[in-house]
């Protein structure tokens, strides 16, 4: 079996070793890495007559550099429909984007309470007062039908500005695409 590995280039001289930034057995994986890519960015080094035993061992030593179809959710044509997109990706990337909207829930949300937990006498004098408006984070939450589209890593409430995606029966959702873009963008051509 061949292995097919990237290592991202050094990027200044103090930096003397490239780091294994990606790797797969999987020709097809390989070819789309260096199609969508900046290999400007990258050393590309094939590996051949790699055994199942050897392959298994590096495939654990460096699982989160292993090239996956991740998938991410984006806006599709229909205003408030989520679309998931598959994304040639390192488990990392997929790992980083889940994490940080996680994250980004809880800095930028922490500290914003749950309105729907609140009368709705009291609700709707809020609503005149233009409250949810005002601070256009959080809104009474609809109960939309998510079907196929809700997966429970998906769980966070959304970030503010161009992250929010749209509202689901958890609250808001992120744009997963956008977040993955805005992290690893610069690794593509």
């Amino acid at each position: 079996m061949n292995l097919y590995l990237f290592y991202k280039k050094p990027l200044d001289d103090f930096d003397n070793d490239p780091i294994l930034y990606a790797f797969t057995n999987k020709k097809e994986f390989a070819n789309e890495f260096k199609k969508h890519r900046n290999m400007n960015k990258f050393i590309f080094h094939k590996e051949t007559h790699v055994s199942q035993g050897e392959y298994n061992e590096f495939s654990s030593k460096w699982r989160k550099c292993e090239l996956i179809n991740g998938q991410f959710y984006t806006r599709g044509d229909i205003l408030n429909k989520r679309v998931a997109v598959s994304v040639l990706c390192t488990c990392k990337e997929e790992e980083t984007v889940m994490i940080n909207s996680d994250r980004m829930w809880d800095e930028y949300m922490g500290c914003f309470f749950d309105a729907s937990v609140i009368n709705s006498k009291y609700l709707d004098a809020l609503n005149k007062l233009m409250y949810f408006k005002f601070y256009g984070f959080f809104k009474l939450r609809p109960k939309y039908d998510v079907g196929d589209f809700y997966e429970p890593y998906y769980s966070s409430y959304g970030p503010p500005a161009d992250f929010i995606l749209t509202e689901i029966q958890e609250g808001y959702q992120y744009d997963d695409l956008k977040l993955f873009l805005r992290f690893f963008g610069d690794t593509f051509k």
